[in-house]
């Protein structure tokens, strides 16, 4: 029951914020595709990758603070995923 109720929770919330995950999505793609272009180049690889965790991090506070769900432990939630993602996309881009 708990499994139908947090489908249909996540359902719920994407419906409700379509256009900032079809944003959020467009941006991956985009991150995607200039890291193909880049493809060689570790040093602006390593730049569009902090760029779009920057991204990354904006989007997920504007979106809690839309959504009025933004508090203290979020913002370092979206931080630390953030270091994180920049530390295996740096030791694999170098």
């Amino acid at each position: 029951m708990k499994r139908w109720s947090l489908l249909k929770k996540i359902e719920s919330d994407i419906a409700h914020h379509l256009v900032e995950y079809c944003l959020l999505v467009f941006s991956a793609i985009c991150y995607l595709i200039f890291l193909s272009l880049f493809k060689g180049e570790h040093s602006k690889q390593l730049i569009i990758s902090f760029f779009f965790v920057a991204y990354y991090i904006a989007w997920g506070i504007m979106h809690h603070a839309r959504d009025q769900s933004l508090h203290l432990k979020v913002v370092l939630e979206y931080i630390l995923i953030g270091a994180l993602a920049m530390l295996l996309l740096r030791s694999l881009l170098v």
